[in-house]
């Protein structure tokens, strides 16, 4: 038995928990066509494959099943592990006032900003 070889007490349980959620699988997705182009041109990814439509679908359907997940009396973590202490660090700014010469680094700027390449699909329309 798995319990017996925790040292400390747990909340996670120890076998396994049937869902808790509904199976939304069996739900048919649609996306129209303007859909997939706003996303295409926010996401800067071509989606103009049956395989990319596909996993696509599935997220949303992934998405959809943890949205139905009942959060309440569910406190926030702010780390996975149950008993060891995160450790944390107090911030100290050690270095400063450098832009100019990190803004020499880059290829091309524009009002004290780096300037990207632009992406693989451009934003008009």
């Amino acid at each position: 038995m798995v319990a017996a070889l925790l040292s400390h007490p747990t909340k996670v349980p120890q076998t396994p928990v049937p869902a808790a959620f509904p199976d939304t699988s069996k739900n048919p997705i649609e996306i129209d066509t303007n859909t997939i182009k706003l996303l295409e041109r926010l996401s800067l990814v071509d989606l103009d494959s049956d395989q990319a439509l596909d996993t696509l679908k599935s997220s949303i359907q992934f998405a959809d099943k943890i949205a139905n997940i009942n959060t309440d009396n569910v406190q926030p973590l702010y780390t996975v592990l149950e008993h060891q202490q995160l450790q944390l660090r107090n911030d100290q700014v050690t270095a400063g006032n450098c832009r100019e010469e990190l803004l020499r680094c880059a290829k091309r700027t524009d009002e004290d900003y780096y300037v990207s390449p632009p992406g693989n699909i451009p934003l008009e329309q």
